[in-house]
């Protein structure tokens, strides 16, 4: 598996980051990283590098954001960055023992199958996980 970022990622991928980044930003966190030209690309997580990063130092909480395309949604790639990304909890700080927030950007149009996907690996009932279609 490769751990690099694909060389030609799509205009619609680069286009859900941007609105990734957005939205995060809109949550009070600060992007630390992110795949978007005006960011530094993110550090890895357990084999995968996710879109988006972010910290809120108000209560001290990191945010992850993953931007998937339908195309990519089914793939076995996307199912282990879901299932890593959304497992992380905070290790130390004002939420230590809380989890991560989870923020999956989806063209809109793919909604059910994310709801699938998510349901497949039984992450569709955790709170973390919050689903954006732009």
């Amino acid at each position: 598996m490769s751990l690099l970022v694909e060389a030609a990622e799509s205009p619609e991928h680069k286009r859900l980051v941007q609105k990734l980044i957005e939205y995060i930003k809109n949550e009070g966190f600060e992007i630390r990283c992110a795949s978007h030209e005006d960011y530094a690309q993110c550090g890895e997580t357990e084999g995968h590098i996710p879109d988006v990063r972010g910290h809120r130092s108000s209560d001290e909480l990191n945010a992850i954001g993953e931007a998937k395309t339908c195309e990519d949604l089914t793939s076995e790639r996307t199912k282990e960055q879901f299932k890593v990304f959304s497992s992380r909890s905070m290790s130390d700080g004002k939420s230590k023992g809380k989890d991560v927030p989870f923020y999956i950007a989806i063209t809109k149009g793919c909604e059910k199958e994310l709801e699938n996907v998510l349901r497949e690996l039984s992450l569709d009932k955790k709170p973390n996980v919050i689903r954006l279609s732009f």
